[in-house]
């Protein structure tokens, strides 16, 4: 299954994001909630079922998703699911290999994912983040890093 295939399913799952959520870090008492596409590279994290949060979490901490790549999409209008899942396509397959120090087809442990803005989250929230990243293949929780040391 392609990134692209991935992302329109998760995006299929994803409603409007939540208002006035900052912050990137794990806070002493536990998951710090942040928007699913503020997410930064090397970041652990879980996600709520519609895949609108993201739970950061230490890495050593189980976790189902680790963040490889941050970028902002550009443009005022939205450019349609077509695009961004080109663009997630065209960024985070590179970055998969960057960052596990495999490809992807060579990998029995991990798999490629993207996570995207909406329409709504877009036009409502100025969601621009695409955000690249890898999940166990078993689609398990996971403790440590998927980073190529």
């Amino acid at each position: 299954m392609s990134v692209a295939s991935r992302l329109v399913a998760l995006a299929a799952a994803t409603s409007l994001l939540a208002l006035g959520l900052t912050g990137c870090a794990q806070d002493a008492d536990g998951p710090r909630e942040v928007r699913i596409t503020q997410v930064e590279p090397g970041q652990c994290f879980t996600t709520d079922e519609a895949h609108t949060l993201a739970y950061v979490v230490d890495c050593a901490e189980p976790h189902l998703y680790e963040a490889t790549l941050r970028t902002e999409l550009e443009g005022s209008d939205f450019p349609g699911m077509d695009a961004i899942k080109a663009k997630a396509d065209e960024l985070c397959p590179p970055q998969f290999v960057t960052y596990t120090g495999v490809e992807e087809a060579a990998s029995t442990d991990y798999r490629s994912l993207a996570f995207g803005p909406t329409e709504q989250s877009w036009s409502k929230q100025n969601d621009r983040g695409l955000v690249c990243v890898v999940s166990p293949a078993n689609g398990q929780n996971t403790t440590g890093s998927a980073k190529a040391a």
